[in-house]
């Protein structure tokens, strides 16, 4: 499978965060997707950017947040893209899509992600 990257939005906030990290890839809804963003033990460490910029953003509703999936068989151009896409971002430049493709967004996840092939 490709290397993937996740654009994660706040719709309202206009904010985005970048990932490939697999809770986000692996969400089945949108509601799943806004669990694991709004649960503070599901992701890096209280001082992670996600955690001090990013999951704050949130409120109660799971309408708040829009997803995008890049995929592309080069890392940096997926990187690149992501970034290039995202609104706003939070995330910092250290963040890396997951490398290990069997735990990745399959193209015919039940999230139903935009795929953007790059």
């Amino acid at each position: 499978m490709p290397y993937q990257m996740m654009v994660l939005t706040h719709i309202v906030k206009k904010k985005s965060y970048c990932t490939g990290n697999e809770q986000f890839l692996q969400a089945k809804s949108r509601e799943e997707l806004f669990a694991i963003i709004t649960d503070p033990t599901l992701h890096g460490n209280d001082t992670s950017t996600f955690n001090k910029c990013f999951r704050p953003l949130f409120g109660e509703n799971p309408n708040e947040v829009a997803f995008v999936l890049f995929e592309g068989d080069i890392k940096e151009n997926v990187e690149n893209a992501a970034r290039e896409f995202a609104i706003g971002r939070v995330c910092n430049q250290l963040t890396r899509a997951q490398k290990n493709a069997p735990q990745q967004c399959p193209i015919n996840s039940q999230l139903k992600p935009v795929l953007i092939k790059v």
